[in-house]
């Protein structure tokens, strides 16, 4: 079959794509922030099971408890973020330049000289 969509890439192909996608403008920080969200919903639910039955010495039903009210707040706390990230962009967008230091005058008469 010479079907592209059947074709595996090779390893370093993956990886050269893989640079390219993190070289675009904000991947890095989606992936980082995903890396983040994602080790916090492996190990805080582990982290509150183990810690209510071994420190707070209660029974298995109320730490399993416990770590469902986590994975709860760490999804709760990953959608919050991710909402808010999106507002904080578009109220960067919507923002006016920065008027230059001769005020609204200078402003106009420089958009004057870069018309003609």
């Amino acid at each position: 079959m010479s079907d592209p969509w059947y074709e595996q890439p090779n390893a370093a192909q993956g990886v050269s794509r893989f640079k390219e996608i993190m070289a675009g403008p904000g991947n890095r920080e989606v992936v980082q922030k995903l890396v983040r969200w994602t080790v916090l919903m492996f190990t805080a639910p582990f982290i509150a099971y183990f810690g209510c039955t071994n420190l707070l010495d209660s029974g298995p039903i109320w730490a399993g408890v416990a770590a469902i009210v986590v994975v709860q707040v760490v999804i709760f706390g990953y959608v919050f973020v991710a909402f808010t990230e999106d507002m904080e962009v578009d109220r960067v967008a919507s923002e006016p330049e920065p008027v230059p230091a001769g005020g609204a005058a200078a402003a106009a008469g420089s958009e004057a000289k870069k018309s003609r």
